[in-house]
């Protein structure tokens, strides 16, 4: 029986890819060629799931991000393994078509991830506890319109944010109020030539948002717009996060 194949990302295919070491399980990286296509894999051994620890999730991470560097690529999440090298073929060459459009979407293109956080403003005041039955219904009304509220807030502030920030975008992935104290996390794909012009725009924003406190990480391979495009490649398993 072959080795099974443990899956970084897909990409065009080049006149040659030469990735070495670095691979999980200490294996060569290497692309598989399939038409215009090519998957960068390694061998894998032994059965899957894949074992989800940090030093996995850095290699896998690696091995994208030095392929992103270089080419268009679209990243697979971490823990596929594919059958053998035929079963990789077999992806390839029957959803090229999604494949090739995916590429070319992120063409000259990254993620940019944002997280924008409510400034503490210290724990809710506390109640007396009550008893009654009427009272426990007050109480849940309350808040109801309480977090309603929030996320009336949270709403304005993501539309006016995310409002001017997808202008430098050519597209934009949101979450809102993901968790309670976080008003909202959105994805940015950007073109590299506007990525200065981005971030200018942002520091502008927080400057004028007291009341918010703003994270941004990236660039990043583009793994929040190419979910639709990849979600159907078939592996022996699929563990864990991008």
């Amino acid at each position: 029986m072959s080795d099974r194949l443990y899956l970084y990302a897909i990409t065009r295919r080049p006149p040659e890819v030469v990735l070495g070491c670095g691979g999980l399980q200490d294996e060569p990286t290497f692309a598989l060629a399939c038409g215009p296509l090519a998957a960068v894999v390694s061998r894998f051994h032994g059965p899957a799931p894949v074992d989800v620890d940090a030093g996995s999730a850095l290699r896998h991470e690696g091995i994208v991000e030095q392929l992103f560097e270089e080419r268009p690529t679209l990243p697979v999440r971490f823990g596929t393994v594919m059958r053998d090298e035929a079963h990789v073929r077999q992806q390839l060459g029957e959803h090229e078509d999604a494949y090739l459009r995916a590429l070319d979407r992120v063409q000259g293109r990254v993620e940019l991830a944002l997280r924008v956080l409510w400034v503490d403003r210290g724990p809710a005041p506390r109640e007396p506890a009550r008893t009654s039955g009427r009272d426990y219904l007050m109480d849940r009304l309350k808040e109801e319109r309480r977090l309603e509220a929030r996320r009336a807030e949270a709403q304005q502030h993501a539309g006016m944010l995310c409002g001017r920030l997808s202008g430098l975008a050519a597209e934009t992935a949101l979450q809102l109020m993901p968790t309670p104290g976080l008003l909202f996390s959105a994805a940015f794909l950007v073109d590299r030539e506007d990525l200065a012009a981005f971030r200018r725009e942002l520091a502008e924003l927080e400057h004028r948002s007291e009341s918010l406190h703003f994270l941004l990480t990236g660039p990043w391979p583009a793994y929040s717009f190419v979910g639709g495009e990849l979600s159907h490649a078939p592996a022996v398993a699929q563990l864990g996060a991008p």
